[in-house]
């Protein structure tokens, strides 16, 4: 079988040499775009990895059968952008390539011209990973492409199971990408999957239908028997993920599957996360507090409790009994024409690209002399539809690389020429979206005048607003072609494919104009990245004050205040982290909660490890309580600041009465700094009131702190 296709493949090869060394009185002609290689010889060309995996994406399979052939090898390679020829085909729906790969167990390696030829052996796996952890169910699922992914599903060993780079198996990615016949085909033909965990917070695919408030998916899982009483790897079921993210579909979903299986709702309410908190609390951290939202939890539980009293003794600010709520207490980027010398004339343009692609009419455009390009298109009429369609190696028309350099009379020329004004290059690029990246701000106001769509999206999911805020255009000037458009108001809570809306790069730089026009024309700041940031995250994080108090100034601030991300923390967390005692103040003074972070860490743990004194001070100023407050790992702020050697940090909290507590390994803050040798930390305990109390503590390892400082500190001793 291999020898007949290898045969057939050197049959192919000498054709297609034949084609690429095609002339035509000394003139290269420029090859259609339609064919699978360039004007270059084979033998450049049909030794990399981005052949064969390009070749996979188009479905030439006597190509590609010849390409595997010469170097079976290659099926393993990935191309520049990460992806093995089996992950081009399962995103390109190419089930015949698939095919290919599959009984490809033994390969022909070409040497000599063709003339040699020989066996060896090769192992091929229909599980592969690209460079992200991407198997080729996993692109298959994503594109919702059924029929390729019932053909890998028919094959046993493909694992069904087998997570990506984010902890994110096909199931996950089906349900992430609201892709819900995929969904049913994979749970139909492999049911195990239906409670896969995946994810940073090892989530069940229930709790992915309950963070997005996905009913369809919702219902879908249930009906496989998904679980209702898995909790996530930080202890929260689904029910507490639909209460905390208003998702009210879905948390009365769970109430009439849960009655329908016999149980007493009550006993999904009353579930306990790792902090025993119930789904009402989860729903007043949450905020889910507005009316219709408090509507629906209050009557899904009192429609399912009936008559049964329950008592809420935590101070959430619900009055489960009369179904109402107690707002007081609510958590809140040239070649000239070719001339006869002596002559005026113009003969022929060149029209063979350069190493790039680019010809010379993409070079004219990128340089902006219009009368070049005028000059090149009036000398040869009978190539000018075709020369419009020519891209280079990035996919780019002229329209681009006219556009990108703000050459708006460029623009117009070859929009009246009647070249498409929506082509998008290799990356999803209009003209439109590579003039926002590029910051061409005319070419964006002109391309917007002709029309251009402000809906299409890059490669990364980007849009139009995205890269004006990005780049930090001045919005006032395209303002009247961008929002006389009457679906502008669509791109306002587009997320990119980071999860980014445009009110979350104008939260991260400060923008606040922009953002103050956002919020108006009613962008939603409740909106969420794939790491569960809300735009008041990256506000703290990032010491925007003003952005932080517009934000805290919307009618909504209350859902996001004490929003937690993928670990946990919230945008109290981030200004402590990162010292922004102001923020840290602002916050507070508006409600922010001291909640932990999934590794146990407050606030005070964030700033005292990163040796905030400032922050720790303003803290403690008002919650002096906290000051011996635990992590997971059994450390206080105190043991934070001493392993992270911040002397000034523990002097302030020694004064502020931090107890000498022992974390889970039987380590105290004096025995965290000799370890780590922090000598500043020591020298700080040393010269402190309290120095005789901290050196008294037992030490297991060094039997006393002394003895410690004198094996690794001994400077420490003599300065004693």
């Amino acid at each position: 079988m291999h020898r007949r296709n290898c045969d057939q493949a050197v049959a192919l090869s000498m054709s297609v040499e034949s084609q690429l060394t095609n002339q035509d009185n000394g003139t290269t002609i420029l090859l259609d775009e339609t064919q699978p290689v360039n004007d270059r010889r084979s033998s450049s060309i049909i030794h990399t990895p981005d052949k064969l995996v390009w070749t996979a994406g188009v479905g030439n399979t006597e190509m590609f059968e010849y390409l595997v052939c010469i170097d079976p090898e290659k099926l393993r390679m990935p191309n520049a952008d990460g992806l093995c020829a089996i992950h081009q085909a399962a995103i390109k729906n190419q089930i015949k390539i698939m095919e290919i790969i599959e009984r490809h167990h033994g390969g022909k390696q070409v040497i000599n011209n063709l003339i040699h030829l020989f066996l060896y052996l090769t192992t091929l796996d229909l599980n592969e990973i690209d460079q992200n952890g991407w198997t080729a169910l996993h692109h298959a699922t994503r594109h919702g492409h059924l029929s390729l992914m019932q053909w890998l599903l028919d094959h046993e060993n493909v694992d069904s199971r087998k997570k990506n780079d984010d902890n994110e198996a096909p199931v996950h990615v089906a349900i992430l990408n609201n892709q819900l016949e995929a969904l049913n085909l994979l749970l139909s033909n492999r049911h195990d999957v239906v409670n896969l965990i995946g994810g940073r917070n090892h989530a069940t695919p229930l709790h992915y239908a309950s963070l997005m408030d996905n009913l369809e998916v919702a219902k879908i899982l249930t009906s496989y028997n998904a679980r209702l009483c898995q909790p996530c790897g930080a202890g929260l079921y689904p029910v507490h993920v639909a209460a905390s993210n208003s998702s009210n579909k879905v948390f009365k979903h769970i109430c009439e599957v849960a009655t329908s299986l016999g149980y007493d709702p009550i006993s999904i309410f009353n579930f306990c996360d790792f902090e025993n908190h119930t789904a009402m609390h989860s729903a007043v951290i949450g905020n889910t507090y507005y009316p219709q939202s408090n509507t629906m939890i209050a009557n899904a539980f009192l429609d399912n409790v009936g008559t049964k009293k329950v008592e809420f003794r935590d101070e959430i600010g619900f009055d489960l009994e009369n179904g109402s709520w107690d707002h007081k207490s609510a958590f809140l980027r040239p070649c000239l024409p070719e001339t006869e010398t002596g002559q005026s004339n113009v003969t022929r343009t060149r029209l063979d690209p350069n190493d790039d692609l680019s010809t010379p009419v993409h070079l004219a455009c990128a340089q902006g002399t219009l009368e070049l390009v005028k000059l090149m298109f009036d000398s040869q009429p009978d190539l000018k539809k075709k020369v419009l369609g020519i891209r280079d190696i990035q996919g780019m028309t002229l329209l681009h690389r006219a556009a990108m350099f703000d050459h708006i009379d460029v623009c117009a020329y070859l929009l009246e020429a009647g070249i498409d004004i929506d082509v998008c290059d290799n990356n999803k690029r209009t003209a439109l979206l590579l003039a926002a990246t590029e910051c061409s701000l005319q070419s964006v106001r002109y391309l917007l005048s002709c029309g251009a769509s402000i809906l299409l999206r890059d490669i990364y999911d980007r849009n139009l607003l995205h890269y004006i805020i990005i780049k930090q255009l001045n919005v006032k000037e395209i303002a009247e072609q961008l929002f006389s458009r009457h679906n502008y108001h669509l791109l306002f809570d587009q997320r990119d494919r980071d999860g980014f809306c445009p009110v979350h790069y104008a939260s991260k730089d400060g923008q606040l104009s922009i953002l103050q026009f956002l919020i108006k024309m009613g962008a939603e700041i409740g909106n969420k990245t794939n790491q569960r940031q809300s735009p008041l995250h990256f506000a703290a994080q990032y010491g925007r004050y003003n952005t932080c108090k517009q934000l805290l100034d919307t009618t909504d601030f209350k859902r996001i205040i004490n929003e937690q991300d993928h670990l946990g923390q919230t945008p109290l967390h981030l200004s402590s982290q990162n010292g922004h005692t102001n923020i840290v103040e602002l916050l507070l003074h508006r409600g922010a909660l001291f909640i932990k972070t999934y590794d146990g860490n407050s606030p005070l743990h964030e700033a005292a490890a990163n040796g905030h004194i400032n922050t720790i001070r303003s803290i403690l100023q008002t919650h002096s309580h906290l000051v011996n407050v635990q992590n997971l790992d059994g450390q206080t702020p105190l043991h934070r600041a001493s392993y992270n050697g911040h002397p000034d940090c523990v002097t302030l909290l020694l004064y502020s009465k931090a107890e000498f507590l022992k974390d889970r390994h039987g380590d105290t803050f004096v025995d965290l700094a000799i370890e780590q040798k922090q000598k500043d930390v020591c020298l700080a305990i040393i010269a402190h009131d309290r120095w005789k109390e901290a050196f008294d503590l037992p030490c297991p390892k060094y039997r006393t702190p002394l003895l410690g400082l004198i094996e690794h500190l001994p400077e420490c001793v003599s300065v004693g």
